[in-house]
């Protein structure tokens, strides 16, 4: 799972969003979310997730989606 923080334009707070990526791999997973994002976005690994999950969104490997 992967942590998002997308800068808001004029100022304030951040606003975060949660990926689940269908990657065991924690840098091949950045990889994948650092090409849907914004550019200056903050990625940080939150976690891993169970198969059970990965199975109960469709994911499969190298799919991403925002939870």
């Amino acid at each position: 799972m992967v942590k998002v923080t997308l800068p808001k334009s004029e100022g304030g707070d951040d606003e975060a969003a949660l990926y689940v990526v269908g990657e065991e791999d924690p840098d091949a997973a950045m990889k994948l979310i650092g090409k849907t994002v914004a550019i200056g976005s903050n990625m940080e690994i939150v976690g891993s997730v169970s198969h059970q999950l990965l199975d109960a969104l469709k994911l499969g490997p190298g799919e991403v989606t925002r939870v």
